[in-house]
């Protein structure tokens, strides 16, 4: 028997030293729509639910949110299972802010990753600059 505390966490009734199918967890999901009055979600039986869950953790540090959710890596879990929302996308399509303020001073209220420097918007701006590992480039433009 295996399990953190000795045993399984789902026996099967016939063998309780073997753990119960997977199919008896879909058929458990699906009895559960059913007495509750739900729909199907579109999608897979269990893949709609890890996509609802992942959303709706958007605001949450990725590594925090995967490694919580199973994923080994970030790119699964931002390809396959965050997606848009009608909330978020109104929150970025309101949200403005003063880039020329902030190209200025370097300074963006209410942010904790590492800032852009003024320099990145001046013709004299070096050539590239590393934040937080991703490589910015720069074309010399004036912002």
């Amino acid at each position: 028997m295996g399990g953190a505390f000795g045993g399984l966490v789902f026996p099967r009734h016939s063998d309780p030293t073997q753990a119960l199918g997977r199919d008896s967890f879909g058929h458990w999901l699906r009895d559960a729509e059913a007495k509750a009055g739900l729909p199907k979600l579109d999608g897979s039986l269990w893949q709609a639910y890890r996509r609802s869950w992942a959303t709706s953790r958007k605001s949450l540090p990725l590594v925090d949110v995967a490694a919580a959710g199973g994923w080994s890596d970030v790119s699964t879990l931002l390809n396959c299972y965050q997606q848009a929302d009608k909330e978020t996308l109104l929150e970025v399509m309101s949200h403005s802010r003063k880039i020329r303020e902030e190209a200025k001073t370097g300074k963006r209220s209410g942010e904790t990753h590492p800032k852009l420097t003024p320099a990145l918007f001046t013709k004299k701006a070096p050539a590239t600059q590393s934040i937080a590992g991703t490589q910015l480039i720069s074309r010399g433009a004036r912002i």
